[in-house]
């Protein structure tokens, strides 16, 4: 595949040779670093951390990876780590890496060998899962007419390393939904949209068939735009129907897989502005609640929020929830039965376990994972108390106020909801608005009431987001004259 600019033999060995020499300085430092590093390498049998259970992510180090790598690590995590990647994209401004050259330079520059800065297998997994976006997304545009080339819509399956060895055993191989603009073919910076699906959806159903067909959205409104809109999407294929895109020892550990082994391999794989405010997560549902979620805990990561009908307060949600499942009766079927559990009449209660094992796993309870709140005899009474008190520390409407420095830096949060809406309703709007209010936050902010349902405006909700978020972003940069864009170089 071509990139933004091509390599002489004279410069390949210019990279060989400052490769070497970096090489042998980090080895040099690392000597001295010895008693440093192994405050942060942790042992095989040591148990992850679940996500927001645990302190909040520092973000204080020297740079968004190393600020990632502290909050896996723990605040004890040594400031070893440089902005690694922005040296390594601007360390030879007149080379251009192969995504496997270029994860190397990262760890080269980083001080830290590999094995103590990430698991060695998110390492592997981020450069596969780069490799293969590329070589997909070329394939799938070979295979289109010229007149068709507009942009290209591909689904490619990757191994994602955070999801590995969860307690339901969900497949570790994830589904990737990527809409790309052939302004990516010719090393044009592009605008990343995470996008993330709901409860039981799939990249393809929203992006690529109707009646939601998202991506006939997406192209019409990058015809307008002088940086298009790339779009990744997420396709979680849980056996409950979703994880929630929080780390859950019970599903996976979705916030992982996004943060830090998805977007690292977008950054290598196409010229994507590294700047968070150049880019969106957005999601609809599960996808709204996760999309608002990391948006709020990753505001190095993502500059602007889109939450579509989402689950904006558990404390609503859970006890809305609840109900559906115990008209259904599905409480009552014994704990083996309840992955088999389908059809429409069953979706809440396959639903409220899916939050059960995402918000509050429990390894005593097979195979589902989650901790049993009902009587299994009856699968009627009251919904515990200490259940929903639990998973409040998810609630996003009480997150706002221990997010207010995230929120800070936001620069546009885009909520919305139907009047119809029989999930998410507009009681809960009303009370993310108050809460939004009550911070007093400096961010752009927007909360939209539509009269439709829960799925019959998403078309027109997408298009009236991205709209409305466009606004909020400051003009894209531009660069020098008489200078190229090198891929992950800030434009």
């Amino acid at each position: 595949m071509k990139r933004a600019r091509c390599r002489s033999d004279g410069q390949k060995a210019q990279v060989g040779l400052h490769l070497t020499i970096m090489s042998l300085i980090a080895a040099i430092l690392v000597v001295g670093s010895v008693s440093q590093i192994a405050c942060i390498s942790r042992p095989a049998s040591e148990p992850r951390t679940t996500g927001h259970s645990q302190q909040p992510p520092v973000v204080s180090a020297a740079s968004p990876e190393s600020a990632a790598l502290a909050n896996r690590f723990g605040p004890s995590m040594p400031h070893l780590l440089p902005a690694s990647v922005s040296l390594a994209w601007q360390i030879l401004p007149g080379v251009a890496f192969s995504s496997r050259e270029r994860v190397g330079l990262v760890y080269a520059l980083s001080i830290i060998p590999p094995s103590a800065a990430h698991e060695p297998a998110d390492l592997q997994s981020v450069n596969e899962m780069a490799e293969a976006f590329t070589a997909g997304w070329l394939n799938a545009r070979d295979d289109l007419p010229p007149r068709s080339r507009r942009s290209v819509w591909c689904e490619i399956t990757v191994r994602a390393a955070a999801l590995t060895g969860n307690w339901q055993r969900n497949p570790d191989h994830v589904p990737i939904g990527l809409l790309v603009p052939e302004a990516a073919l010719r090393g044009e910076p592009c605008e990343l949209v995470l996008f993330l699906h709901g409860f039981e959806g799939d990249p393809s159903q929203l992006f690529n068939r109707p009646p939601y067909a998202l991506r006939e959205v997406i192209d019409g409104l990058n015809e307008h735009r002088e940086r298009p809109w790339l779009v990744a999407v997420p396709g979680d294929r849980s056996q409950l129907g979703g994880g929630f895109y929080v780390n859950s020892q019970a599903s996976g550990y979705w916030e992982d897989f996004i943060t830090l082994e998805l977007i690292p391999a977008l950054e290598l794989a196409f010229p994507i502005d590294p700047d968070p405010e150049c880019r969106i997560i957005a999601g609809h549902s599960m996808g709204g609640f996760g999309a608002f979620y990391l948006g709020l805990r990753h505001p190095q990561m993502f500059g602007r929020i889109g939450c579509l009908s989402g689950m904006v307060t558990i404390d609503a949600a859970s006890t809305t929830v609840w109900r559906g499942a115990t008209r259904s009766g599905g409480l009552r079927a014994p704990a083996d039965q309840l992955l088999h559990l389908r059809g429409r009449e069953h979706f809440w209660t396959r639903l409220l376990w899916a939050m059960s094992a995402a918000f509050t796993p429990e390894p005593a309870s097979p195979p589902l994972f989650g901790q049993r709140f009902y009587s299994a005899d009856t699968g009627t009474g009251e919904f515990s108390a200490d259940i929903p008190l639990t998973w409040c520390a998810f609630d996003l409407m009480e997150m706002i106020p221990d997010y207010a420095e995230s929120l800070a830096r936001c620069q546009g949060l885009y909520i919305s909801g139907g009047a119809r809406d029989s999930y998410f309703t507009i009681a809960m709007l009303d009370d993310v608005e108050r809460a939004l209010r009550a911070a007093a936050t400096p961010a752009r902010w927007t909360v939209v009431r539509h009269d439709g349902g829960h799925m019959d405006r998403l078309r027109n909700d997408v298009a009236a987001m991205l709209g409305w978020l466009e606004q909020t972003a400051p003009p894209p940069a531009r660069p020098a004259a008489g200078s190229k864009v090198v891929w992950g170089e800030p434009c």
